[in-house]
């Protein structure tokens, strides 16, 4: 009785099955019992010899989202490699091409992502969604290579699927970054590849790196248990406020000593952890006050909206309770019910030099409405009526006076919108 291993592609045209005969042998084997494959590449990483640009990434490949996709450099070849972070029994690929697929590619499995083994090739791809199936391999790592483009730009996937089960446990970090602010809180994920009939354990640590334990973050460290059956546990990680505007800062949190034994750690055994900085930048350079509402609303500052419902009215009110202001300190108080659009603007005659400022500052007695309010300024034409508009933002969301500080860096230039005759 002779034991036969067949292999068969399915492409996005194909009416049957076109199958090919790989290995036949005189001695008769009994194939193991392999649970259903589901698609093992989102534990993984990917990795590619290029990619169009940051947003087409070799990542986009395998996020289990099809409306992103990896795109690479407009040239041949191209291989798209992913590292399943443990071993498993591959049983198929499928591949969701975009409009620029590969009408000649290879796919290969390796163990050690050194030695690497053929599974399948073509040299008539014709896109659309091609599927693989029938393989029985040992792999840790899958590699696809794209050795013709159908067009003229790159080899373009929305979805590499690699079908199977995996033999071996592992335990991974969910992310390869994440983003934590002064004063919150970021949760982050911790995953097995499949569920195990006892419990899993692992240990985790943060490092410090630009970042420092104490004084930017709560230094963590403990044990996650993974009892039988389950498969995702978290990390909670807190942030320090300071008080003190710093440079992008971060750290490290690291998995190690998983149990039992012939458990393993990866693909991800460690992230950074990026401190979202939310203290303003210092203003410390020249001080001038653009307007002030001690002897009411300025002549110069007016009200604009685009109906008479939408148009702000203006009044100067005692503001003495604003932190630091004198007994007879005035604010302006803005009274509106936009429905259009509206606002307030101060077209200041002449050309200003605001090179030896560092940014635009104000006071607002907030009402915790949870509003955005948007502000802007206007540069570089030959009248205000005729310049860039930059903008910048801040929430009504909180009560009682804040000030706000915004850095000129801080301003982004308008896309919206942009005056008639602005540069």
């Amino acid at each position: 009785m002779s034991g036969t291993r067949i292999l068969s592609w399915r492409g996005k045209r194909t009416a049957g099955v076109v199958a090919a005969v790989l290995i036949a042998s005189t001695l008769s084997v009994s194939q193991p019992a392999y649970a259903a494959a589901v698609n093992l590449a989102p534990f993984g990483l990917a990795s590619a010899t290029s990619a169009e640009n940051a947003g087409l990434g070799a990542d986009k490949a395998i996020d289990g989202d099809p409306a992103t996709r990896w795109s690479s450099l407009f040239a041949d070849p191209q291989s798209l490699t992913v590292d399943l972070g443990a071993q498993a029994r591959v049983s198929g690929v499928t591949m969701m091409w975009e409009a620029a697929f590969a009408s000649a590619y290879s796919v290969e499995t390796s163990i050690d992502g050194t030695t690497w083994t053929p599974a399948f090739s073509t040299t008539t791809g014709d896109g659309g969604t091609d599927e693989v199936t029938g393989l029985d391999v040992a792999a840790r790592y899958v590699r696809l290579t794209g050795t013709a483009r159908a067009t003229a730009f790159g080899y373009s996937l929305f979805e590499f699927a690699v079908l199977g089960e995996f033999t071996q446990q592992a335990v991974s970090l969910g992310a390869a970054t994440a983003t934590l602010g002064e004063k919150g809180t970021v949760t982050v994920p911790v995953r097995l590849n499949k569920p195990a009939d006892h419990d899993v354990t692992v240990h985790y640590a943060t490092a410090d790196g630009s970042a420092v334990a104490g004084s930017d973050y709560v230094a963590a460290s403990g044990t996650l248990t993974f009892p039988a059956g389950t498969t995702e546990q978290t990390v909670t990680l807190t942030g320090v406020d300071d008080g003190i505007h710093e440079n992008a800062e971060s750290f490290d949190l690291a998995l190690s000593a998983a149990t039992p034994a012939d458990t393993i750690v990866g693909p991800r055994a460690t992230l950074s952890v990026s401190i979202a900085d939310d203290d303003p930048l210092p203003f410390d350079g020249r001080t001038v006050a653009v307007d002030d509402f001690q002897a009411g609303v300025p002549a110069g500052l007016t009200a604009f909206g685009g109906d008479a419902a939408s148009t702000p009215t203006l009044a100067a009110v005692a503001a003495a309770d604003r932190p630091g202001a004198a007994a007879d300190n005035q604010a302006m108080r803005v009274t509106y019910a936009v429905t259009s659009f509206g606002g307030f603007s101060r077209n200041l005659p002449t050309a200003q030099d605001w090179s030896s400022y560092d940014g635009f500052s104000f006071w607002v007695n907030g009402t915790g409405s949870g509003q955005t309010v948007q502000f802007e300024i206007k540069d570089g034409g030959a009248d205000a009526d005729h310049s860039e508009l930059w903008e910048s933002t801040f929430v009504d969301s909180f009560a009682g006076w804040r000030k706000v500080q915004v850095p000129f860096p801080k301003f982004k230039l308008r896309t919206s919108f942009q005056p008639a005759g602005a540069p």
